[in-house]
């Protein structure tokens, strides 16, 4: 990113937490000083504190704000990205239960602009 000439990113988003998911941000906020302004992610209930993990949440984890179904991220007032699903809840449903499966308990995102949708994630396994 430093070669880009990128020194900031606004909002960052970490659906899981499996290692091709977050293992580079470590590296680009520590190595590249590439600042994040905006950290979001699951939250940490039933997650695995060991190895990379720590890496994350010492770097960048320790001040993301768990996203929650329902909740919103502004980018732009033209823009919407609603969270719909995270740690094993879905938009609308009661008493959640978290999965063990970490890519069931990911975050899901619907973004919409103008007539333009787009969903982003993984709403749990088949039940």
């Amino acid at each position: 990113m430093g070669k880009l000439g990128i020194t900031e990113i606004d909002h960052v988003v970490t659906s899981h937490y499996h290692q091709d998911h977050f293992g580079g941000l470590p590296e680009l906020l520590t190595n590249l000083n590439v600042n994040v302004v905006n950290a979001y992610d699951r939250g940490k209930e039933h997650v695995d504190h060991t190895g990379i993990f720590n890496a994350y949440e010492v770097n960048l984890g320790h001040r993301a704000v768990a996203l929650k179904p329902g909740d919103k991220i502004n980018l732009d007032p033209a823009m919407t990205v609603t969270c719909i699903a995270s740690s094993g809840g879905v938009i609308g449903q009661q008493n959640p239960t978290p999965s063990t499966d970490e890519n069931d308990n990911s975050v899901a995102l619907l973004i919409e602009f103008g007539g333009f949708r787009y969903l982003h994630g993984r709403l749990g396994s088949p039940r």
